[in-house]
């Protein structure tokens, strides 16, 4: 390739033109320059002057495919991928156009004792209601809970966050939660001489400490966590394999119906047939949903698909899929389309769109 053929490659690529096999041709000079440290090929032109115009752009936007006996791997460097950079195009995959679908769009709402329902925006301020002597007023999208104690009058309220939503709330003890998107958390009002709450999917809490009130969450993965004063993460989706908690700071108890364990700072509890404890794990990859990202570690395309399907308030149908996992980390406030691009450079899977129902096909 000469360096007029490069550059004119390159402004396509800047345009948003390249087709798949143009993109790994772009690619794999640089894997071949600074991955495998080959020689400078002198028929590019200068080196100083290609690497400092082309190169840093293509580092933060180079999406690879690598192969193995088990799996294809989609490795996406940094949050400035190139489908990121540019206005959002229509996808085309299998001959069908993706439509424009973002995430959100639909409101989180609090179920209040009484049974009436709160649409909870995130934009409004002030109060919203009260229950006995508690106020609930919402700022910018985060509730709290004030007001005096009421511990022979336990009333529950519960926050049910839709696909593609997300929220925070401070729990009448000083506990704070953040609520991923098709979720549920049912708390007290005021809480009594137990602090105990109920979690159906995901959810990071940073729990105030009152030794002689323990706190625990109790899920639908048949899963208790009992704390004093810590800061944890809780997958509890009822259509994941396993429950998950995170320890970041502290100590917590979890516990099934037979076993119970002690986790340390950076340690996991899975709980699916049995409780088991991992000695490591990424905290940037569990909060990256808190962080406004996805952000995927081996994952395979089966729990990328969930994760898609939660967020973009979507319902998606597959008979069989391959065996990929992926590696990187995607902005959550792009369009669904954008992520689908990104998944289908590396062959294999093809999707069409009907409405909110997404059709995932084996590629060829």
């Amino acid at each position: 390739m000469t360096r007029e053929e490069y550059l004119k490659l390159y402004e396509k690529y800047d345009a948003g033109l390249c087709n798949s096999e143009e993109l790994e041709l772009l690619h794999a000079y640089q894997d071949d320059f600074e991955l495998l440290n080959l020689p400078w090929n002198p028929a590019m032109g200068e080196e100083s002057v290609i690497k400092a115009r082309s190169f840093p752009r293509i580092q933060k936007t180079r999406i690879f495919s690598i192969l193995s006996a088990a799996a294809a791997i989609l490795l996406l460097i940094g949050t400035g991928l190139f489908y990121f950079l540019h206005p959002a195009k229509e996808v085309k995959t299998t001959g069908m156009s993706i439509p424009h679908i973002l995430p959100g769009g639909t409101q989180p709402t609090l179920t209040l004792s009484d049974g009436s329902v709160v649409t909870l925006d995130s934009l409004q301020n002030g109060t919203l209601a009260k229950q006995g002597n508690t106020t609930i007023t919402s700022h910018h999208g985060q509730l709290t809970y004030e007001g005096a104690d009421e511990k022979n009058n336990i009333v529950y309220n519960t926050i049910n966050i839709p696909k593609g939503g997300q929220y925070a709330l401070v729990l009448s003890d000083g506990t704070k939660v953040w609520i991923n998107a098709a979720s549920t958390l049912r708390f007290p009002v005021r809480f009594g001489n137990e602090r105990i709450v109920e979690l159906t999917g995901e959810a990071y809490f940073e729990v105030a400490q009152q030794p002689a009130h323990p706190f625990k969450v109790i899920t639908g993965h048949k899963m208790n966590i009992d704390v004093l004063g810590t800061h944890f993460n809780v997958n509890a989706y009822v259509n994941e394999p396993k429950g998950i908690v995170s320890l970041m700071e502290g100590s917590v108890k979890v516990s099934d119906a037979q076993h119970t364990c002690i986790l340390k700072p950076g340690q996991q509890a899975w709980a699916d047939n049995d409780l088991r404890v991992a000695d490591e794990m990424d905290e940037e990859q569990v909060l990256a949903w808190k962080n406004g990202q996805f952000q995927f570690a081996n994952t395979s395309l089966e729990q990328v698909l969930r994760q898609l399907e939660r967020w973009y308030n979507i319902e998606v149908s597959y008979n069989q899929l391959p065996a990929k996992h992926f590696y990187g980390t995607i902005p959550r406030n792009v369009e669904l389309a954008q992520v689908l691009n990104m998944l289908t450079v590396t062959g294999g899977v093809t999707f069409s769109m009907e409405g909110h129902k997404l059709t995932v096909t084996n590629g060829k």
